[in-house]
C-alpha cells in the first residue's frame, strides 16, 4: 500500500512523516521477516540533509555485510515513502 501524499504549499507532493522510533521499528520488523535479527546489532534513524538515513552499529568486531545491505535497501525504500517527523 502506497501512503497518501498531500501537496505542500509549493504544490510538491509531501510524503507522510514517521518518527525515528517508528522508522526504526519498521526496518527491524521487515528484517525479522527476512532473517534473524542479530543481538549485537543496533540501528538508529538520523536526519541527513533534507531526508534521513540509517546508522548501523555493531557490538562485536565482525560486521555482516549482507545484513547491512539488506538494512540499507529497506531504509532506501522506506525513505522514498516516508519523511522523518520532527
Amino acid at each position: 500500500m502506497v501512503p497518501f501524499r498531500r501537496p505542500d504549499s509549493d504544490g510538491h507532493l509531501k510524503k507522510p512523516a514517521k518518527t525515528r522510533e517508528e522508522l526504526e521499528a519498521a526496518i527491524r520488523l521487515e528484517m525479522e521477516d527476512i532473517s534473524e535479527w542479530p543481538t549485537d546489532l543496533a540501528i538508529s534513524v538520523v536526519p541527513h540533509e533534507d531526508s534521513w538515513k540509517v546508522a548501523i552499529m555493531w557490538d562485536g568486531p565482525q560486521q555482516d555485510a549482507d545484513r547491512c545491505e539488506m538494512i540499507q535497501a529497506i531504509a532506501n525504500r522506506l525513505r522514498n515513502q516516508f519523511d522523518l517527523k520532527g
